[in-house]
Formats: structure tokens, C-alpha cells, sequence
């Protein structure tokens, strides 16, 4: 959608339209885009929506067993919420085309549709990623406890749920720059420059981030798994399958000790 709406850009700014003044050319380019807007946005909010499910599962895998798994219920809630107000963007999104910014005119609902689905998605990822850190810290505890060895930290298992919780951050850094999508720049040229990039960019990171944790958990490497890997493998963390939760059922015991 992105590649198509940049060519079609490119031609009304420099092939089609040579007589024309830059006002004209960038009025007839926006007109133009139109037919790519409701199905670019579309593809936007259900990424998003996508991203944070993507996240809730790693943390409902990872607390599977454990009493605290009720916590989850938190984030699958935010992601309800995001979900029925992308459907109500898309709607009115559909019913006014001739609106290319996200934000959509009308009702209070439609007016702030796509700002509130941004900010329960950025809720949906900071709560994920802290029951993530959360479980990260208690496994770290039982994994020093059972074996208080000096490599625990350095285990392929370990690595992956820290690589998992920093990409959460990072992602809920990047998404903040989605703020800027939400004002309405048209008036000020540099602005909306910077209103396209971001634009473009939030369309990007949404799915590659889920992507990202799919490859994380799936094949369980980072960079520092190969320059050097871990040859014992019976203390390596599985975080591609569930059964990573006796893990922690192992930690509920264990953290009922140490406390």
C-alpha cells in the first residue's frame, strides 16, 4: 500500500502534471492516494491489533500453570477494547473518505477511534512486557536457586525472554512516535513531512514486531548465540513451546521459598 501510494505520489509530482503548480500537484497526489486510504488504514489497525496478540501469548505461555496467569486477563482486555474501536475507525473511516489524515471527522467516537485504539495498543504492550520482565525475573531467581552457576544469564532461553523484553520497550518507544499521526499538519509543510514519515513507519513496525517475536521464540538465537553458543543444553530454556510453563510451576515453589 505504502509502495503503490509512492509511485502514485511520484508521478502527479513529476511525470503527469508538468504545467502545473506544486499546490495543484500535491492537491491532485492527495485525491489520488484516496483509493488506497481505507484499506491502508485497515491494514494499520488490525497490524496493531495482530502485534498485541502476538505479545499477549508469549505472556499467557509464559505464565501458564502459575497463579499469577490471571494477570494476562489485563492486556487481553485492553486488547478487546482495541479491537472494537478499529472497528469503529474503520467504519467511519469508510463512510468519509475524503479525509486522508487518520484521525476521522463526525461523531466523538469517530473523531477519537484511532487515538484511543493507539493508546490502549501502547497500555497492551507496556502491560505485556512487564508480565514478561515480571516472569523473566522469577525464572532468573529459581534457574540461580536450582543451579547457582555463573552462567545461568548466558543460556539460549534466558538471552531470548531478555531479547523479548527489550523488543518490547523498543516497540512501545517506536509507537510513541504515532502521536504525531493524530494532528493535523496540512497547514505547515514541513510538518506533514514529518506527519508521512511516521505514517509510514508506524505501518512498518506493526508487523514487523510480531514477526520479530516469532523468530525470536521460534528458533531461540540472538547475536550473542553465535559468536558463542551454550553446548548444555539441559539447562536451556524452552520458549517456543509450552511446556516452558513447569518452568513455572517450578517457580511458584520456589518463589514461595525465597520470599
Amino acid at each position: 500500500m505504502n509502495i503503490f501510494d509512492f509511485i502514485t505520489r511520484i508521478e502527479a509530482y513529476f511525470i503527469k502534471l508538468p504545467d502545473s503548480s506544486l499546490s495543484e500537484r500535491l492537491e491532485i497526489a492527495d485525491e489520488r492516494a484516496l483509493v488506497v486510504a481505507l484499506p491502508s488504514e485497515t491494514l494499520f489497525l488490525f497490524n496493531m491489533v495482530i502485534a498485541d496478540a502476538v505479545v499477549i501469548w508469549r505472556a499467557w505461555v509464559l505464565w501458564q500453570g502459575d497463579r499469577l496467569q490471571r494477570l494476562v486477563y489485563i492486556p487481553i482486555t485492553f486488547l478487546l477494547a482495541t479491537f472494537a474501536y478499529a472497528i469503529v475507525s474503520i467504519q467511519c473511516l469508510g463512510q468519509d473518505l475524503a479525509y486522508i489524515k487518520s484521525t476521522t471527522n463526525g461523531t466523538k467516537a469517530c473523531s477519537w477511534g484511532p487515538a484511543i485504539s493507539w493508546a490502549i495498543s501502547m497500555l497492551t504492550n507496556i502491560t505485556s512486557t512487564a508480565l514478561i520482565a515480571l516472569k523473566a525475573w522469577y525464572a532468573l531467581r529459581v534457574r540461580e536457586h536450582i543451579f547457582s552457576g555463573p552462567k545461568v544469564k548466558e543460556e539460549k532461553g534466558v538471552k531470548v525472554l531478555l531479547l523479548l523484553i527489550e523488543s518490547g520497550f523498543i516497540y512501545s518507544l517506536c509507537w510513541l512516535t504515532q502521536l504525531v499521526v493524530f494532528f493535523d499538519f496540512t497547514e505547515r509543510e514541513s510538518a506533514n513531512i514529518l506527519w508521512t514519515i511516521c505514517n509510514v513507519f508506524g505501518d512498518q513496525i506493526s508487523g514487523l514486531y510480531p514477526t520479530a517475536i516469532i523468530v525470536l521464540t521460534g528458533i531461540q538465537r540472538s547475536i550473542s548465540d553465535i559468536e558463542g553458543d551454550d553446548d548444555d543444553d539441559s539447562r536451556r530454556l524452552d520458549l517456543s513451546n509450552p511446556s516452558f510453563s513447569n518452568i513455572g510451576m517450578q517457580s511458584t515453589t520456589v518463589r514461595e521459598r525465597l520470599e
